[in-house]
């Protein structure tokens, strides 16, 4: 298990916005993003840099690597395909 981003805040609110046209990770604070170096299972930490809430566009939380469908998830779909 990794460290947690702010040890004095283990359970602080993480979140990956897009302000400006770069996309981040930060820490919720109030009104405001504490900036992180990297995504907080890569290791990153606060840079100092604040962002204000209010402008970032919330993101998912993370990026798939990939995305795995399956078909046939129901009776009449594998019917038709037969």
């Amino acid at each position: 298990m990794l460290p947690p981003v702010n040890p004095t805040r283990p359970h602080a609110l993480i979140a990956r916005y897009r302000l400006g046209g770069a996309i981040s990770y930060g820490e919720v604070a109030g009104p405001e993003l504490l900036r992180l170096s990297a995504a907080p299972w890569l290791g990153g930490v606060p840079t100092g840099d604040r962002d204000p809430l209010e402008r970032a566009t919330l993101l998912a939380p993370c990026e798939p690597t990939k995305i795995v469908c399956i078909g046939l998830n129901y009776i009449e779909h594998a019917r038709e395909s037969l």
